[in-house]
C-alpha cells in the first residue's frame, strides 16, 4: 500500500472532541490523514474479538486448532474461561 500511495497518517480524538476538526484541517492542507475517534475503535476491536470467539466457539475443529495454537502464546487464563466471562459480562450490559 506505501508504494501505491495508499497510506494515509492517523489522526486520534478522545472523548467528545470531534473528528470531523481533524478531516477539515487535513483537507485544507492538503494531507493524507484519516481522522479516527479512538473510543470507536477500540470499540470495534472489542467488537471483532468478542465475533471472532463466537465463531470459533461455534465450530470445535477451528477451536481446537486455536486452542493448540494459543499453548504456544498465552498462559494461566483459559481460553473457555475467558470467552465465558465475556459472554457473562455483555449479558450484564444487555448487549450479549
Amino acid at each position: 500500500m506505501y508504494r501505491d500511495g495508499k497510506v494515509r497518517a492517523v489522526v486520534y480524538s478522545v472523548g467528545t472532541a470531534d473528528p470531523g476538526v481533524s478531516r477539515a484541517a487535513s483537507d485544507r492542507l492538503g494531507r493524507r490523514y484519516v481522522a479516527i475517534r479512538f473510543d470507536d475503535l477500540a470499540a470495534a476491536f472489542r467488537e471483532g474479538v468478542r465475533a471472532f470467539w463466537k465463531d470459533v466457539h461455534a465450530d470445535p475443529a477451528r477451536k481446537a486448532r486455536i486452542d493448540a495454537a494459543m499453548k504456544k502464546w498465552f498462559a494461566l487464563f483459559p481460553t473457555d474461561e475467558a470467552f465465558q466471562a465475556m459472554i457473562e459480562h455483555e449479558a450484564r450490559k444487555g448487549t450479549a
